[in-house]
């Protein structure tokens, strides 16, 4: 959509897309992430998505000032068409097998996951994973109960609200615009699009 877009209309499509797209990555990556990973590695993998998306935002900021808008769609392009090449090879997570009762299947996968693990090993994190899906069935709740429980009610209303002010503060705006920002701020002694890569190096740093 971006490399035939000649209105803005077909931005706004574009936009909109990619947002539906990016909403999908932020609730299934860290959660598949989490899923598949061990205990003493599952919160600095889970980290590292956050660390890939400031990365990828580097990108943009180190090649964008120097090529055109179509080679620059064509460059951001090349790792989400990576990732759609590889994708058939990317293994189930246990859970997700467990879940329906393919035992055998996530016996596998949990093998492959955890190459040079005992077989005693594998089917006692087998059976925590069992009692952990048996109690999230047990304890399962609805819709419904998001708004109806006080606790649950005021715990959506921050998650929402945090989420809201942040993009209502203006920081995609920042981020987007940072080179015609630093271009109209004046005269520094790095040039805007050095300025706008310092941003991308600190928001990677951070």
């Amino acid at each position: 959509v971006l490399y035939h877009a000649e209105t803005v209309w077909e931005l706004y499509v574009a936009r909109v897309v990619a947002g539906v797209g990016g909403g999908i990555i932020f609730t299934t990556v860290p959660l598949y992430l989490a899923e598949i990973a061990q205990d003493e590695v599952r919160s600095a993998l889970v980290s590292l998505f956050n660390v890939f998306f400031t990365a990828g935002l580097l990108l943009e900021y180190l090649v964008g000032p120097y090529v055109s808008y179509w080679s620059l769609v064509w460059v951001s392009c090349v790792a989400p068409v990576i990732f759609f090449i590889c994708s058939p090879w990317i293994p189930e997570s246990p859970y997700f097998h467990l879940q329906h009762h393919y035992d055998q299947k996530a016996y596998n996968n949990l093998t492959w996951l955890r190459k040079g693990a005992s077989d005693e090993q594998i089917t006692e994190e087998l059976r925590k994973i069992k009692e952990s899906l048996e109690e999230a069935g047990n304890n399962k709740g609805s819709v419904m109960d998001l708004f109806s429980r006080k606790g649950n009610r005021n715990a959506l209303l921050l998650s929402c609200g945090c989420i809201m002010f942040q993009q209502l503060s203006g920081i995609n705006v920042m981020l987007f615009y940072s080179q015609t920002i630093f271009q109209l701020a004046g005269q520094f002694s790095l040039d805007p699009s050095e300025s706008s890569a310092l941003v991308g190096v600190i928001l990677l740093l951070a």
